[in-house]
């Protein structure tokens, strides 16, 4: 059964508290090359490949103000609908109960629980998701650039609501 939230509900989750909804959020992340025939497989209707295949395989620790803190893990390719480029979210494996609750019920994200951690160490990174005894993916990469951090290392993202009326 699907679940497709009016802009009322839509403005309720993004604004569901006292204050704007903040996230900070640090990632390693690596693209893909896969084939369309596999794209295509996986989007839902109204969704197509875009003319090169490729996905992105991410391990990222998070802190909201809502939320608390959660480390996640997620596959998601890139797609078009009705011409607009964007991605599509084949899966979030998510350690935390409430975040996996939120993203499924509120936005329809494809959240799993499991475990996922990202680990650092001076400018190497890495991490890990699993499910159950089951490790889905791993990686490990180390990010400089002209011997410094890159300021897109870490994002922190803030969220006003703005009435529509």
């Amino acid at each position: 059964m699907s679940f497709v939230a009016s802009p009322d509900q839509c403005m309720f989750f993004a604004c569901g508290g006292p204050k704007p909804l903040r996230f900070y959020r640090e990632m390693i992340s690596v693209e893909f090359l896969t084939t369309e025939e596999f794209v295509r497989s996986v989007l839902p209707p109204g969704f197509e490949p875009v003319d090169k295949p490729v996905g992105n395989i991410s391990i990222s620790a998070w802190a909201s103000n809502r939320y608390g803190s959660f480390d996640l893990g997620m596959v998601s390719l890139q797609c078009k609908h009705k011409g607009v480029v964007g991605g599509w979210m084949l899966t979030i494996v998510i350690d935390q109960d409430m975040g996996a609750f939120y993203g499924r019920e509120a936005w329809g994200e494809v959240k799993k629980c499991g475990s996922s951690q990202l680990f650092r160490n001076g400018y190497t990174r890495s991490g890990f998701t699993k499910r159950g005894d089951v490790k889905l993916f791993e990686l490990e990469g180390r990010i400089r650039e002209r011997g410094r951090w890159r300021d897109c290392i870490r994002k922190s993202v803030e969220v006003h609501c703005i009435n529509s009326n």
